[in-house]
C-alpha cells in the first residue's frame, strides 16, 4: 500500500490544455499562461495535425519573474534561451552565443501526430506561456493541441 501512495503522490497534474487552428502567415497564437511556482518540471504533451503537405508548427517558451504583467517599458515575459558555449583560443576572448530558442516539430506524415518536450523550470518564474505558429506552409495552416504537465522536481 505505501509504494501505491507514493505513486499518486508522484503523479503530475495537469496545469492546462489547449487547442487552436493555427494562424496563417506564420503569425503566433498564444494558447495558454500559467501560474507556477518555480523550480519545478515541465513536460508538454502535444499533437499536431498539418493543413498542408510539409506543415510543422513552431512553439515558443517565454518565462516571467511577474505575477502580473509590468507597465511599459519594462518587459514582463522573457524566451527560453539558447547557449552556445566558443572555443577557447589562446590570446583571445572566448566568443559565446545566447539565442532565443524556439522549438519545432516536424511530422512525418500528414495525419494527427504526437509529441513530447521536456524542461526544467527556474525557481525565479512566476508564470510560463507558450505560443504556436506553423511553419513550412504559412497560408494552409494546421493545429494543434498542447497539455502541460507540472511536477516536482
Amino acid at each position: 500500500m505505501d509504494q501505491f501512495n507514493s505513486y499518486m503522490l508522484n503523479l503530475a497534474p495537469i496545469a492546462w490544455r489547449a487547442f487552436t487552428a493555427l494562424p496563417a502567415a506564420g503569425a503566433y497564437a498564444v494558447l495558454d499562461e500559467q501560474h507556477i511556482v518555480g523550480n519545478v518540471h515541465a513536460t508538454i504533451f502535444g499533437e499536431y495535425t498539418q493543413g498542408a503537405p510539409t506543415g510543422s508548427v513552431r512553439l515558443l517558451f517565454e518565462f516571467s519573474p511577474y505575477s502580473v504583467d509590468q507597465t511599459a517599458p519594462a518587459l514582463s515575459w522573457f524566451p527560453m534561451m539558447a547557449y552556445g558555449q566558443g572555443a577557447p583560443a589562446a590570446g583571445a576572448l572566448t566568443v559565446s552565443i545566447l539565442e532565443p530558442e524556439v522549438v519545432t516539430f516536424d511530422p512525418v506524415t500528414a495525419n494527427r501526430e504526437g509529441f513530447i518536450f521536456d524542461f526544467d523550470v527556474p525557481s525565479s518564474v512566476e508564470r510560463i506561456r507558450v505560443s504556436v505558429a506553423e511553419l513550412g506552409v504559412v497560408g494552409t495552416p494546421g493545429s494543434c493541441a498542447l497539455t502541460l504537465l507540472i511536477s516536482e522536481r
